[in-house]
């Protein structure tokens, strides 16, 4: 986002014909837009395989591009010849309206869902590691994970309460 650069972003599936079919036109796209100087860079994700972050983009199918610049979005729609992406990339993409700010990728639902992704990431790798590590069964770890998140979710919601109850003032 910050390195000043515009990215087009393919999402891909290897088993996707359409894809296979539009990879040579991709690499022309990318020779056409990637050479010293130029501030425009080419991204391939595979959508089967990070489906976190496709569904942070809304991928609904394959192939989908997206522009990054900077903060905004933008999701291409038009034609897949090399020679229209190639504009759009080069400034085409100005004329289009960008996804809305606060449901975009980057935007702050985009943020929480990334966040959530990596949360529940690192919890599923944790109990792996309780059951495989610690040789504890899978339903003591459940149970040992219930135990922790109604304790956390009792803390949370009194510190809530705590801060939103209205203070006395003595006169």
């Amino acid at each position: 986002i910050r390195d000043g650069n515009v990215w087009l972003v393919e999402f891909y599936a290897s088993w996707c014909g359409h894809c296979q079919n539009f990879e040579p036109v991709y690499q022309q796209i990318a020779s056409s837009v990637h050479y010293p100087g130029s501030t425009a860079r080419i991204a391939k994700i595979d959508g089967d395989k990070e489906r976190a972050i496709s569904s942070r983009f809304a991928v609904a199918g394959f192939p989908s591009f997206f522009l990054i610049d900077g903060w905004s979005v933008y999701e291409y729609k038009g034609s897949r010849k090399a020679s229209s992406m190639v504009s759009f990339v080069k400034g085409g993409y100005k004329d289009t309206e960008p996804l809305p700010f606060w449901a975009s990728p980057m935007g702050p639902l985009g943020q929480i869902q990334a966040v959530l992704v990596i949360v529940g990431a690192q919890v599923i790798n944790f109990f792996y590691w309780m059951t495989d590590e610690m040789g504890l069964s899978p339903t003591v770890t459940a149970i040992i994970f219930a135990g922790g998140f109604m304790f956390s979710g009792l803390v949370i919601m009194i510190f809530i309460a705590i801060m939103v109850t209205p203070k006395i003032k003595d006169d």
